[in-house]
């Protein structure tokens, strides 16, 4: 496990926790200090959005190192996108409170909230409509995109061309919406399986590694699955 970026989101996280617990006390760090009237300074509602500030911030502190921690455990860069959702969701919540001081920055909320939305709906849309470039070049086996790896021809036991998928019940570690699966999931008889799909059409390719791991592959072009599976069967199909 590379720990570096895990001991930098901990600076970072360092960084947010100090600067919030400080704007409770000298609010001018904020920087959009200066936006609010002296009258809006001086209302009960500010003195809570400082805090709420303070409470965010050091939420989003947490919400960025549990995210890496995860991802660097599970080998995963979901829980970082599912970190970053978190942090979105939270800035939601804070400019709610920010709207609370006064009608003017109730319509200045508005407006960042919906940058906001829309910045959510392309982290949870994007991840799942990018597609899954596959490719087997130098004895490896390729596969880019959320949840890729790269497999060693030496890792390689076996390579199938299916026509039907295994019962898939549940998803453990993955992105899932309609026919448009990737991740870890659970077969109905308890497989654990790792699924790059862009629908449910067939063919799938089916492979097979030395450490017992199941990969399904497919492609909204399925020429392009035939193709690949034509270029590796000669020395996988028959192992």
């Amino acid at each position: 496990m590379n720990y570096l970026s895990l001991i930098i989101m901990l600076l970072v996280a360092a960084i947010l926790v100090i600067a919030g617990t400080a704007i409770v006390k000298q609010p001018q760090l904020l920087s959009n200090y200066h936006s609010f009237t002296e009258e809006e300074k001086a209302s009960p509602a500010f003195h809570r959005y400082l805090k709420s500030v303070r409470n965010i911030m050091i939420a989003i502190a947490i919400a960025l190192v549990g995210g890496e921690w995860l991802s660097k455990w599970f080998d995963s860069n979901f829980y970082s996108i599912l970190s970053i959702l978190g942090v979105c969701i939270l800035l939601l919540y804070l400019l709610y409170v920010q709207g609370k001081i006064s009608s003017r920055m109730k319509r200045k909320s508005r407006i960042y909230g919906i940058f906001v939305f829309v910045l959510i709906a392309g982290l949870i849309i994007l991840p799942l409509c990018r597609g899954t470039s596959v490719s087997y070049t130098n004895e490896t086996l390729r596969i880019s995109g959320m949840y890729g790896t790269e497999i060693p021809s030496s890792e390689i036991r076996r390579v199938s061309l299916e026509q039907t998928l295994p019962e898939i019940t549940w998803r453990t570690n993955g992105l899932s919406v309609g026919d448009v699966k990737k991740g870890y999931f659970r077969t109905g008889d308890d497989r654990k399986v790792k699924l790059f799909l862009a629908s449910d059409k067939a063919p799938f390719l089916h492979v097979q590694t030395i450490w017992n791991e199941d990969i399904y592959i497919n492609s909204s072009h399925p020429e392009e699955i035939r193709k690949l599976y034509l270029q590796m069967e000669g020395k996988y199909s028959i192992r």
